[in-house]
C-alpha cells in the first residue's frame, strides 16, 4: 500500500475488513504510520458514515477503512487499490 501510495498522490485506497473491531484497529495502525485515513462501520452513527462516503467519494489521496458496511450497492468512484483483510463471513 505505502509503494502504490508513493506512486500516485491521488491514490484512493478502500481497505474491507471483516468486523468494527478489525476496522478501528486498522485505522489506528494506519493513523500511527501518519496516513490519511477514514473509516467506516456499524458502529458509527449513520450521519458520521454519510459524511465519511461523501468525502471519500469527493477527495484523492484518502484510504477508507470499512467493515461489510460499504460491501454491497455503494459506488465510489476512482477508487485506485482495494485491499481486503481477513476472509469474509461468506462467498458473497
Amino acid at each position: 500500500m505505502k509503494e502504490h501510495i508513493a506512486d500516485d498522490v491521488d491514490y484512493k485506497v478502500l481497505v474491507f475488513c471483516t468486523t468494527a473491531i478489525v476496522t478501528r484497529l486498522v485505522t489506528d495502525l494506519l493513523g500511527e504510520l501518519n496516513l490519511n485515513v477514514r473509516e467506516i462501520h456499524s458502529r458509527k452513527p449513520q450521519s458520521y458514515r454519510t459524511r465519511v462516503s461523501d468525502e471519500f467519494r469527493k477527495s484523492k489521496g484518502l484510504i477508507l477503512v470499512t467493515s461489510d458496511v460499504s460491501a454491497r450497492g455503494v459506488d465510489y468512484p476512482d477508487v485506485t487499490l482495494v485491499v481486503q483483510v481477513g476472509l469474509p463471513a461468506d462467498r458473497e
